[in-house]
């Protein structure tokens, strides 16, 4: 089986997903990023009850049970019962066993292993389940080949069952709140026994103790610049995109305010002067502007 691939018109750094108004917005500074995951291939080796960390960067942390918590180190195996927690500026990708797919948790983010095995009978499924206690995932599956197979995101309000997809989940614990928006494919969204079916450019929110809101579907919003201009081996950016997007410019994370505006000053080079800039929304879209720094 070839490593998962994501077509490059939904190329995504999906270092940061922002469903969380209100952060502060300081110049993007020159510091360790996660590459592109569309060129990251997929292992045949990862165990089929562990999930393994393939990126880290910055305070990323692990425990087993109550234990202490420790530095993760790439490459690392997790198993059912481990937690990870990621600082301010800290992110990894996980990779699911038997090539499924890859699990982006971002900074700030509080996330479990609660379920990761092999189904008993002749089909051999895989059975995943993780818990986002708080934070940012971007999940990205392949299309299962075992028909029972099944993967789980729970959150304290409710859970997202999928078989092959691309999703964002967001998770407020202060106002215990979760939403989901979708990328490709379908999730069908859980809770007080209610079940919704989120389909590509569409959202729910679950908020404590009620069930899905009615899925709603939002339209892309270009990223728009009202700022581009080199200084040196620098550039100052000023731009907007949809309000509680993720903007991510060359691999690196760029915070947004409630308005959806964001600023960035970049580090350039005659090796990079050209700039991406990419707007993950909420809603699962994916928004990509390409601009040479020598216009």
């Amino acid at each position: 089986m070839t490593g998962l691939r994501v077509p490059n018109r939904r190329r995504q750094f999906l270092i940061a997903l922002t469903l969380v108004a209100g952060l502060s917005l300081p110049a993007l500074a020159a510091t360790q990023t996660l590459p592109a995951l569309d060129r990251l291939e997929s292992r045949t080796t990862i165990p089929r009850d562990q999930v393994q960390c393939r990126l880290v960067t910055g305070s990323v942390q692990s425990r087993r049970g109550s234990g202490a918590w420790l530095n993760v180190i790439p490459d690392q195996l997790f198993s059912e019962g481990d937690m990870l927690r990621t600082g301010d500026k800290g992110m990894l990708v996980l990779e699911l066993p038997l090539q499924a797919g890859f699990v982006n948790v971002l900074a700030g983010s509080t996330l479990g292993v609660t379920e990761m095995r092999r189904l008993p009978g002749f089909e051999g499924a895989q059975s995943s389940t993780l818990v986002l206690n708080s934070g940012k995932a971007f999940v990205r599956l392949r299309k299962f080949n075992r028909t029972l197979s099944r993967f789980r995101v729970n959150s304290p309000n409710g859970s997202a069952v999928v078989r092959g997809t691309e999703f964002v989940v967001g998770v407020v614990p202060g106002n215990r709140t979760t939403t989901i928006g979708v990328t490709s494919g379908m999730v069908q969204v859980s809770a007080q026994d209610k079940t919704v079916d989120v389909r590509p450019g569409n959202t729910t929110t679950i908020v404590a103790d009620n069930a899905p809101t009615a899925v709603m579907a939002v339209a892309a919003t270009p990223i728009r610049l009202q700022r581009f201009l080199p200084k040196g081996d620098s550039l100052d950016i000023i731009g907007s995109a949809a309000p509680g997007s993720s903007i991510v410019i060359n691999g690196l994370q760029v915070e947004m305010n409630p308005a959806g505006t964001f600023t960035a000053t970049i580090p350039l080079s005659a090796a990079a002067s050209q700039v991406t800039i990419e707007s993950l929304e909420p809603t699962g879209h994916v928004e990509t502007l390409s601009v040479s720094a020598g216009q």
